[in-house]
């Protein structure tokens, strides 16, 4: 019998203990939800607006560095065009000096 009323008065113990915890959903928790879900949505917001922010400047920066090394290229071209022609002007020197020495040798 004294096992009978432990049990009772325990059982009675952990429903005020649930009640007090407030499990139930009511307008107050739901509205708490609602508020903290607008605040998660606002900072995403936040977060996507400043990474669309970040990717412009990133997209920018990309477009000046290729054409900061397109402009690297073209002086490079155009000096291999000039060492090219060098050669070809020190080789046709060299023909004409050897000819001089053998025209000369004789």
């Amino acid at each position: 019998m004294a096992l009978g009323i432990f049990l009772v008065l325990l059982l009675l113990l952990a429903a005020v203990d649930v009640k007090q915890l407030n499990f139930s959903s009511d307008e107050k928790g739901i509205v708490r939800e609602k508020e903290k879900g607008e605040e998660i949505l606002q900072r995403l917001k936040e977060q996507e607006a400043s990474l669309r922010l970040l990717y412009s400047r990133l997209k920018k920066e990309i477009a000046d560095l290729e054409a900061k090394q397109e402009a690297l290229t073209r002086p490079t071209l155009a000096l291999e065009r000039k060492i090219q022609q060098i050669r070809q002007c020190i080789h046709k020197v060299l023909f004409l000096a050897a000819i001089m020495m053998l025209s000369l040798w004789e």
